[in-house]
């Protein structure tokens, strides 16, 4: 059946099929025989035209369905968070059996008392340190290393004499000096090798002269080897300036590695 206006094929109305649709002109006619059409376009029927498929709103629940599976994933998606943290958890446990096991049985076992003890006993440590540490000493003090002491007794000021005697302007300085061997050992001690001298910070010389003037004063010098547990005192002979102030006398030796003892004499 044609439209009565533009000729075009009609289609009938699903809402109402007693009538037929022009889509050209926008109208409905009334689907007859004898062609005794009636004017009469509803909207309705247009909308119906554009109404989608039955298809469509099967792909939009299927989409729905879709949508509605991520849940599942994001429940994996949690467990998978959980077994990480469990195992973070374990392995810290691990690590604090480890290393902190010790530090509890240390509190357990060790006394109230030993921090005191402790205390005390780094402070004996650091004042015998102190004292090993000291290489200046003065006259009458004795410098100890190693079971071998030291000391500088007292010295002397002298002209000389007729078979030795200093230079005009000098005087000769005479050194009583004490060594004590406390070792096992036996030790070798020289008045050339195991000593030096400065005066007013200026190195001396060996003296010759002040050994002559010594050995006639019945001055026995500091030469010879001392046994385990005996001594051996003498005197260094040195020539000075008569207006000396200060000096300083060093003991050296291989058995002491090195260590070097300062004795000051102060005028």
């Amino acid at each position: 059946m044609k439209c009565p206006r533009c000729g075009e094929e009609l289609r009938r109305s699903k809402k109402d099929p007693s009538y037929g649709l022009c889509d050209s002109c926008k109208k409905k006619f009334k689907w007859v025989d004898d062609y005794d059409y009636e004017d009469d376009y509803e909207e309705d029927d247009e909308e119906e035209q554009v109404r989608p498929a039955p298809q469509k709103r099967k792909s939009s629940s299927q989409n729905r369905s879709y949508k509605s599976a991520p849940p599942e994933k994001k429940k994996g998606g949690c467990l998978k968070v959980v077994l990480i943290v469990i195992a973070i958890l374990i392995v810290l446990g691990i690590l604090i059996a480890v290393f902190g096991g010790g530090d509890d049985k240390v509190k357990d076992v060790t006394p109230a008392k030993s921090n005191t003890e402790q205390s005390s006993n780094k402070d004996t440590q650091k004042a015998a340190t102190k004292e090993e540490k000291k290489t200046e000493f003065a006259v009458g003090e004795t410098a100890e290393y190693k079971n071998v002491q030291v000391s500088v007794l007292n010295y002397e000021e002298s002209a000389g004499n007729e078979w030795g005697a200093p230079a005009e302007g000098n005087v000769f300085i005479f050194a009583n000096i004490e060594i004590a061997n406390n070792t096992d050992e036996e030790i070798s001690v020289s008045s050339m090798g195991s000593f030096d001298a400065y005066c007013d910070d200026y190195k001396l010389d060996y003296s010759s002269e002040a050994l002559m003037a010594a050995s006639i004063d019945n001055r026995q010098q500091m030469d010879g080897s001392i046994s385990p547990g005996k001594k051996l005192n003498g005197y260094l002979g040195f020539e000075v300036p008569a207006g000396w102030k200060t000096i300083e006398i060093n003991y050296k030796d291989n058995f002491w590695l090195d260590s070097n003892f300062k004795f000051i004499l102060n005028k």
